[in-house]
């Protein structure tokens, strides 16, 4: 893909896409979303095998790119783009491109030199990053409380399996004293221990930044989503210490996105009266981030089991293109910071 943005401005004389200037978001939207212009369309001297070289380079789809460079090594040698065909094919474009005729030259014979290397390359044997899981099993969990009606958590596939399989498993310690559960993506293994509950929320991977961002947020627009966390602390609680974070957007009135959306975090003590943390749904308070660091106050103490919910709502988010705009335990990958921690201390019931 890299390739084929250099030799589209390299033959057309402007860029790919006219992002220049614009927000980030906004320009990864362009380019996610639009097709450049055929670049014969600006360059009539492009012959059609290389404009269709280029034009299977920039293909959205990865699938339908080239997926080795010796593919495409192969398919620029047939077009006479190769070695053997650089002087040709400089002198067929430097009538219509000749500012860049020098530079034509010079780049495509870079790429050439760079395809041939990577051809001939003898395979590589990468060192394994399994990563051992040393998470103990966990008693179970038990059923739900009367009128109350559970569903098997909606865990989508990793959309990079690469750095999930990086990702250490979820912190999850239990003991006489203390219990703690905290995670630093969404992705990790066990993450999900904990959730007995989840409608119309699923974990998105943002293609648009790098390092990679995850989060859970909602499935589509206009329907509020729900994720519901069970904790059993397998003892009393003392007192309960939570952390979570919420990022939500409102693009209708700034700037660099599309969509807007809102959240609510809430917490029970038996699953069916809630108590909001904050709630930015009911009444509407688009953009507004949750962040919770903080103890329990003492109307919570004294329970072995903590209820925790998460609702979130979004309106216009782009969601068939890969990003939303209200993201509960929201992470980059280049981070080691806890994004959702619940953690209780535990009364001593022990006698002498």
């Amino acid at each position: 893909y890299s390739l084929g943005v250099v030799l589209y401005e390299l033959l057309a004389e402007q860029p790919a896409h006219a992002v220049h200037g614009l927000p980030f978001v906004q320009a990864a939207r362009i380019i996610h979303e639009r097709r450049p212009t055929p670049v014969r369309s600006i360059n009539t001297a492009v012959s059609r095998r290389v404009a269709a070289i280029v034009e299977k380079c920039l293909s959205k789809n990865r699938d339908e790119r080239y997926s080795t460079a010796g593919e495409l090594a192969a398919a620029l040698e047939k077009a006479g783009t190769a070695v053997g065909g650089l002087r040709g094919f400089a002198a067929e474009c430097q009538h219509v491109a000749p500012s860049y005729s020098r530079v034509l030259l010079a780049g495509l014979a870079s790429a050439s030199i760079i395809l041939g290397a990577v051809y001939f390359m003898p395979p590589i044997a990468w060192p394994s990053t399994a990563v051992p899981n040393p998470t103990p099993a966990l008693p179970s969990l038990g059923g739900a409380p009367d009128g109350v009606a559970l569903r098997p958590p909606n865990v989508e596939a990793v959309a990079d399996p690469k750095a999930a399989h990086m990702l250490q498993p979820a912190e999850i310690y239990r003991d006489a004293e203390t219990f703690r559960f905290a995670i630093r993506d969404v992705h990790q293994k066990d993450a999900d221990v904990f959730l007995v509950h989840n409608v119309g929320m699923k974990k998105w991977m943002d293609q648009f930044m790098f390092p990679r961002v995850s989060y859970w947020a909602p499935e589509a627009n206009d329907r509020e989503g729900t994720l519901v966390y069970r904790f059993d602390f397998g003892g009393v609680a003392d007192s309960i210490h939570i952390q979570a974070m919420s990022n939500c957007w409102d693009f209708f009135h700034e700037p660099g996105g599309v969509g807007r959306g809102a959240s609510a975090i809430e917490m029970s003590r038996d699953g069916t009266e809630w108590v909001a943390i904050e709630d930015n749904i009911d009444p509407r308070r688009w953009g507004t981030t949750i962040t919770v660091n903080k103890e329990l106050p003492k109307e919570f103490l004294g329970i072995d089991t903590l209820w925790i919910r998460v609702r979130c709502l979004t309106e216009s988010a782009p969601v068939e293109n890969g990003y939303n705009v209200a993201q509960f335990a929201r992470t980059r990958h280049s981070r080691k910071d806890t994004v959702f921690e619940v953690m209780a201390r535990l009364r001593d019931t022990r006698t002498d």
